[in-house]
């Protein structure tokens, strides 16, 4: 009887494994979370030049960029049709939002510490929790602040101040940051041509 059941347990495995075989080689459309690609970025870009913030930018030629999409924002751009966002299940590191506004002058500051501090208060007041905090250097030479912020339900949210010609501009990122911040490295001011 033991010898048996010693025999039964390997069969089983054995079934379930060669049923389970082409569950295995293919992805379910349906599962809920998505299968995870390369991060590919366009070869192409486009150039953002805003008469509204005097900012341009370089971004994907296959993203999406709308100007005054809602306030207070000025510039959204999405890797995305906003028009049919996915759902957060199916973001994957492809996938990123940007949000861009000009400070109004009573919320600017010279300084990059004072709004770390009022974002941090913030976030605390909005029970986020500040997940990390740091100074980058953009590649066209600007200073940023970069704060994580998460929130209860693990949702990230990425914000950063850059500081152009004396104008505080508050970018909020959703989605991946690498992506994102090849965007921000190409961030200066509008010149006149």
């Amino acid at each position: 009887m033991k010898r048996s059941a010693l025999f039964i347990i390997p069969l089983i495995t054995c079934v379930t494994l060669v049923a389970c075989s082409s569950c295995i080689s293919t992805p379910s459309q349906t599962a809920a979370f998505p299968v995870v690609s390369s991060v590919a970025t366009s070869a192409t870009t486009n150039t953002y030049r805003g008469d509204l913030l005097s900012i341009t930018f370089d971004y994907p030629s296959g993203w999406f960029l709308q100007d005054v999409p809602e306030e207070p924002f000025e510039v959204l751009l999405t890797s995305y049709d906003p028009a049919s966002p996915p759902h957060k299940l199916e973001w994957n590191e492809d996938t990123v939002s940007i949000r861009i506004r000009l400070l109004p002058v009573e919320l600017s500051s010279d300084s990059l510490e004072v709004w770390v501090e009022n974002a941090k208060l913030e976030a605390t007041a909005a029970y986020l929790s500040i997940f990390a905090e740091e100074r980058l250097m953009l590649v066209t030479g600007l200073q940023a602040a970069h704060i994580t912020v998460v929130s209860g339900s693990g949702g990230i949210l990425e914000y950063v101040l850059v500081i152009l010609n004396g104008d505080n501009f508050e970018i909020v990122i959703e989605g991946n940051f690498a992506l994102a911040k090849t965007v921000l490295d190409t961030l200066q001011p509008m010149t006149s041509d």
